[in-house]
């Protein structure tokens, strides 16, 4: 708050700078969370389970991270890393 009131000029410059690089951002994150759904798993947790972890991992890896990857994909399809010009 203290440097939007004493440099006011300098907020404007953030502002600016802030928008060129927001959206592009916003949309790598997304795609991270929905590579982080297989990221996380516990495995050790599923051993002793039998058939439940079995079937956890074919869910996980047949069903539910190629639909992942493919929402993904639809959305942010040609999406590239923001490029600093100066």
């Amino acid at each position: 708050m203290a440097i939007a009131t004493w440099w006011p000029d300098s907020m404007k410059a953030a502002q600016s700078g802030a928008k060129v690089v927001q959206s592009p951002m916003r949309k790598m994150m997304f795609m991270l969370t929905f590579v982080a759904i297989g990221v996380i798993t516990d495995f050790s947790k599923l051993r002793g389970m039998g058939k439940l972890a079995v079937l956890y991992a074919i869910a996980l890896f047949v069903i539910i991270a190629p639909i992942a990857y493919i929402v993904a994909y639809i959305f942010h399809r040609g999406l590239t890393p923001p490029v600093v010009t100066g």
